[in-house]
């Protein structure tokens, strides 16, 4: 279908373009349709009608939707062909969708509806391939489109990269608190719940180095919606369950977070003064012009 597109389109003498837009497009869809099946194959050794139900998978077509998205955003710039257009948000739909159903409702190791386990080693496991490849995939392709000036696809990435990453590091956290085969059943723990607390810290903190160097309102902004997410879970969560001076210190130190946190966001993304005007002496008017010399 590509090929016939590069073939149609050429100078014929008529308007050929909505055809070309039609077979690039369709060209692109199924090369990336053939990329998930390729996913499912080697995922289930082949058995095609194996049940959707490992976070490997998961990861594997998210993966496989968003770099189809990610290359037609570096191939065809801010302004592409509208079929192609429309094929990138097809592409980049279908991997925010799969994420969140499959990764986020269905197969999720701790809330989901059929839990799946997590194998492999600490940080490089499943949980990494379902979640934390595709948090970097959405952070690359936020980047690029927020420098071609799409504002509103970068957004959504960027929103979707940062729940990702809180999600990853939540499942990591329980997954080392619980081993990887069953994440569901064990109850939170005190110490699991303040592991969880700071893993959400250390996320924000990385959220707001990179906005402040990136100089993003965007990153600063989903900096402080984790901020305030992490700041609740501690007061109404975590602290509570402490017991004595332990949960004093622990709203001592939730409030002090605060309040470091309030000044922080109202100097990097509070109104700045505005700059005073240039003074200008009046032409013609001598007592606004500068002293000259009568030597």
């Amino acid at each position: 279908l590509v090929l016939a597109a590069r073939l149609f389109d050429q100078p014929v003498g008529r308007d050929d373009t909505l055809l070309v837009q039609a077979l690039e497009a369709a060209g692109l869809l199924l090369a990336a349709v053939f990329l998930s099946a390729e996913v499912r194959h080697l995922a289930n050794a082949g058995a095609m009608t194996a049940p959707y139900a490992t976070l490997a998978e998961v990861g594997g077509h998210t993966l496989a939707w968003l770099a189809f998205a990610l290359a037609l955003a570096w191939r065809f710039g801010a302004q592409p062909r509208r079929l192609l257009f429309a094929a990138e948000a097809i592409a980049f739909c279908a991997a925010l969708a799969n994420v969140a159903i499959m990764g986020l409702v269905v197969a999720n190791p701790w809330w989901g509806l059929a839990p799946a386990a997590a194998p492999g080693w600490p940080v490089a496991n499943a949980l990494a391939l379902a979640f934390a490849a595709p948090a970097a995939l959405l952070a690359i392709y936020a980047a690029g489109r927020a420098a071609q000036g799409m504002t509103g696809r970068a957004g959504a990435a960027a929103a979707a990269a940062v729940v990702l990453a809180f999600v990853n590091v939540t499942l990591e956290v329980r997954r080392a608190a619980h081993g990887a085969a069953d994440l569901q059943t064990p109850p939170v723990g005190v110490g699991e719940g303040w592991t969880m607390l700071a893993a959400w810290g250390v996320v924000v903190a990385a959220l707001a180095a990179v906005g402040v160097w990136r100089r993003s309102p965007l990153i600063l902004v989903l900096s402080l919606g984790g901020t305030a997410l992490t700041i609740g879970k501690g007061a109404l969560v975590d602290a509570p369950a402490l017991d004595g001076l332990s949960r004093a210190i622990a709203f001592f130190a939730l409030a002090a977070a605060a309040l470091l946190a309030a000044f922080f966001y109202l100097r990097v993304l509070g109104p700045r003064p505005a700059a005073a005007p240039a003074y200008r002496a009046a032409a013609g008017d001598p007592n606004l012009s500068p002293p000259q010399d009568v030597r």
